[in-house]
């Protein structure tokens, strides 16, 4: 009996023992998270808090760039998910760019409540930080956000960092600028043309000798062309010497570039329009006018883009091509050469935020639901490619295909149910599964073009233009006459000596160099204060 007894005590403290230890924790020691008394094991999440675990509703303003007619079904969807995972669910509100741009001013200057917005270069982000309209995030971000936070590169965080503080949350995409030439290559390989390969050259000027080889051997072939140019004018001044715009007229170098000869390396502010190579853009754009191989009168070329259509003409010249598809232009086959410069700067990078209002009452949450838009592929594929089974089928190696859809397939993009691949307005683009028109190498070759980026820009700047709001907008009118394609740099301009002349005094008379000073007031302010070199 006594035996018996023994036995049963010892098990009646063995379970009490267990009890005791799984209350708190391995060792016996109490295990919490930062917000709660909550258990964990090392190697485990802890658990939410009672505050976490609470049922919130957040109101989302976001920019989409085209109006889907299966959005509700989809985001029904994402609530559904969003409810279980993190207690959450959005009270969404999708405009296109112009609506965007259109209302936001009127809420955020109202008052209005709202948790998350879109914001940008486009969208006021500088400004809307400096009056602070966003809730700081570098607090919330370790402990809501560390998978984001390590998939952004630093620069790019640096370019939504002002004060000390994290604004808003870079989307992993094409974060530095590239330029890039969509080429005819049915022309190229008919004709013997020689188009330098990617990484083999850096600014426009490389490819202008390929331009008249294109344009003799085309014409040769067919005379009845040889007054048509090979390609559309290309007036953007970045193309041919790279720069940081800070505000208008006030550039800077870009360090290891240097486009702009004797001005400094990032820490010197100038106007890029009294400089000797704004005066040879103007003088190169006029022979290639003179010579065919732009067209006289760019802003009426082909605006039907009937040329274009025939495959008369020998590519286009843009930024943010990582990849192309060879058959993006019926009748040709398409190819892509890209540069060997990428630059970060603030404006590519602030391109297109996602933020926290200031007014949030519930910052924590919408971090966390930042963080899975961001990293969590059920939720990308659903913000970016739809409902699986209605608007894509994932092919045999786990790429998505809409061709097949029921809601998407065999129509044309416009008429797509729901579908928003490559936007930035839904976080990271390599959060969920990619599409079938990219290649497997896609991931890789994004990653090289960011990385390889030059990043000692002046990330993180604003130009507070308070001061010179007037002599902006002043200049900004002279500026919108002489700098374009029926001026200065349209090719068509006999006088370009007196023209120029002209547009400078303008500009001076209107407070030019009031801009500038400025300008490299704060910028020579700023950079000491982050431990940059200054002029």
């Amino acid at each position: 009996m006594k035996r018996n007894h023994f036995i049963r005590m010892t098990i009646v403290l063995a379970v009490f023992c267990l009890m005791i230890s799984g209350c708190q924790g391995p060792g016996g020691n109490e295990a919490s998270s930062p917000t709660s008394k909550a258990t964990s094991t090392p190697g485990e999440k802890p658990k939410p808090s009672d505050k976490e675990q609470e049922q919130v509703k957040l109101t989302w303003y976001s920019v989409v760039y085209a109006d889907r007619p299966d959005t509700d079904m989809v985001w029904e969807k994402v609530n559904d998910y969003l409810k279980k995972k993190i207690h959450t669910t959005l009270d969404y509100h999708f405009y296109n760019i112009s609506d965007f741009k259109e209302k936001m001013p009127a809420v955020l200057a109202s008052g209005q409540y709202l948790d998350i917005l879109a914001t940008g270069t486009s969208y006021n982000f500088a400004a809307n930080a400096q009056k602070n309209a966003f809730h700081p995030m570098e607090d919330l971000i370790p402990k809501y956000m560390p998978k984001t936070k390590k998939i952004v590169p630093d620069g790019a965080w640096d370019a939504v960092t002002m004060d000390g503080h994290i604004y808003a949350v870079v989307p992993y995409k094409d974060l530095a600028a590239r330029w890039g030439y969509i080429y005819n290559k049915t022309m190229t390989d008919e004709y013997g043309i020689t188009v330098p390969e990617s990484g083999k050259w850096s600014v426009f000027q490389d490819l202008i000798p390929m331009l008249y080889e294109a344009k003799q051997k085309r014409d040769a072939a067919q005379p009845d062309l040889k007054d048509v140019p090979i390609m559309d004018l290309i007036g953007n001044t970045e193309a041919y010497y790279p720069h940081e715009v800070l505000d208008g007229l006030a550039v800077v170098n870009v360090p290891g570039v240097e486009a702009f000869k004797g001005k400094g390396k990032g820490e010197t502010v100038f106007n890029i329009f009294e400089t000797k190579e704004y005066k040879e853009l103007c003088e190169t754009i006029k022979k290639l006018v003179h010579d065919g191989i732009f067209p006289y009168d760019a802003a009426n070329f082909d605006k039907d883009k009937e040329l274009m259509k025939a495959h008369k003409l020998l590519g286009i010249y843009p930024q943010g091509y990582i990849e192309i598809q060879d058959d993006m232009n019926p009748g040709q086959v398409s190819a892509l050469t890209n540069s060997d410069l990428s630059i970060m700067t603030n404006s590519y990078v602030r391109s297109t935020l996602q933020a926290i209002s200031s007014k949030s009452k519930h910052p924590e949450r919408a971090a966390m639901f930042l963080e899975l838009l961001n990293t969590d592929p059920v939720v990308s594929n659903y913000a970016r490619f739809g409902i699986e089974g209605q608007h894509y089928s994932l092919a045999k190696d786990g790429r998505i295909d809409i061709t097949d859809s029921p809601r998407n397939g065999g129509r044309s993009n416009a008429d797509y149910g729901y579908y928003y691949w490559y936007g930035g307005e839904f976080g990271n683009i390599l959060g969920g599964n990619i599409p079938t028109f990219v290649s497997k190498e896609f991931p890789k070759k994004l990653a090289e073009l960011n990385d390889g980026s030059i990043k000692d820009t002046n990330l993180g700047f604003s130009f507070d233009t308070t001061p010179v709001t007037n002599e902006i907008a002043a200049c900004s009118n002279v500026i919108s006459q002489f700098d374009s394609k029926t001026n200065l740099k349209s090719g068509m301009i006999e006088d370009i000596d007196g023209t120029l002349n002209d547009f400078l005094s303008k500009l001076k008379a209107n407070g030019s160099q009031k801009i500038v000073d400025e300008a490299q007031r704060q910028l020579t302010k700023w950079r000491a204060s982050v431990g940059k070199s200054t002029k």
